[in-house]
């Protein structure tokens, strides 16, 4: 029982948003309906996003899609689930 429960303690932590770019996507996202479609180049506009390269933002927004958080198309637009 023990085991379950501290597997599903790493499931968990698995699905949390991690590193700064990550983070900041979901935090960005925060305010847009379930569906709704935003361009990344809008979403780095913001400061949270000062220093981040675009590059990065991008596979961070890969790496939320993989974990289910978010739609990505792979080049640009991000759909909040």
């Amino acid at each position: 029982m023990e085991l379950l429960a501290a597997m599903g303690g790493l499931l968990s932590e698995s699905a949390k948003p991690t590193g700064k770019a990550q983070v900041a996507i979901m935090q960005a996202m925060e305010t847009l309906r379930s569906g709704d479609t935003v361009e990344l180049s809008d979403l780095t506009r913001g400061k949270d996003f000062l220093g981040v390269h675009f590059k990065s933002v991008q596979s961070a927004a890969a790496a939320l899609a993989k974990k289910g958080m978010i739609k990505y198309d792979g080049t640009h637009a991000v759909t909040k689930l």
